[in-house]
């Protein structure tokens, strides 16, 4: 997925439901996307429902040295398996 398409799924499923969020870091097949702990919730929700979307919630952490070491520094069968 380029990052065009990555930021485009972002805004049309988050901002336009007013989660606000940053992207952290994207190398175009895995990213770390923050949001608040209050929208953490909803943004799994409207994340794993949006039509058509490509992206997949592999974890969730209250960190970003834990997501980072646990997630994109793994091989992607062992992220996801």
């Amino acid at each position: 997925m380029t990052e065009e398409a990555f930021l485009g799924v972002l805004n049309s499923s988050l901002y336009r439901s007013g989660v606000r969020y940053k992207v952290i870091q994207f190398d175009g097949r895995e990213g770390i996307v923050r949001v608040s702990g209050a929208d953490r919730d909803r943004a799994l929700s409207i994340l794993n429902e949006a039509a058509g979307s490509s992206l997949v919630t592999l974890r969730v952490s209250g960190t970003l040295k834990t997501l980072r070491e646990g997630v994109l520094s793994k091989k992607p069968t062992e992220a996801r398996g």
